[in-house]
């Protein structure tokens, strides 16, 4: 909400806000000790969205896509105040990896890989 919202204040028309792929309540087949399958599931509780932040005990990255409408091309101060604002959130993210398109009229779209880093 917190992206869409600083999107938003920038005139910027977001077309998706991409997680990871996630197992979290899924059923787990368990194996017993003789090598026979249990008909008891169990579900999965791991943060399996969250990877382990190298070098930070207790924390976890988020990796999130964020892809501009390349119909609706922005300026580039429109583009710069976006990530300004991404910067001053209260999450903290990095931009991991960038894709910019120009378009006609000096304007622009983006894919954005950013990391939010969460302590667990």
């Amino acid at each position: 909400r917190e992206i869409t919202d600083i999107a938003q204040k920038n005139s910027i028309i977001i077309t998706s806000i991409t997680f990871p792929a996630s197992n979290l309540g899924l059923a787990k087949t368990n194996t017993g000790t003789s090598g026979s399958t249990s008909t008891a599931p169990t579900i999965i509780a791991a943060p399996s969205q969250l990877l382990p932040a190298p070098g930070l005990p207790g924390f976890y990255i988020l990796p999130i896509t964020i892809q501009s409408s390349p119909n609706d091309p922005i300026s580039y101060g429109q583009f710069i105040s976006f990530l300004q604002e991404l910067e001053q959130n209260r999450h903290t993210a990095i931009v991991s990896q960038l894709s910019v398109s120009p378009s006609c009229n000096k304007q622009l779209s983006f894919i954005l890989l950013i990391n939010i880093y969460i302590k667990k």
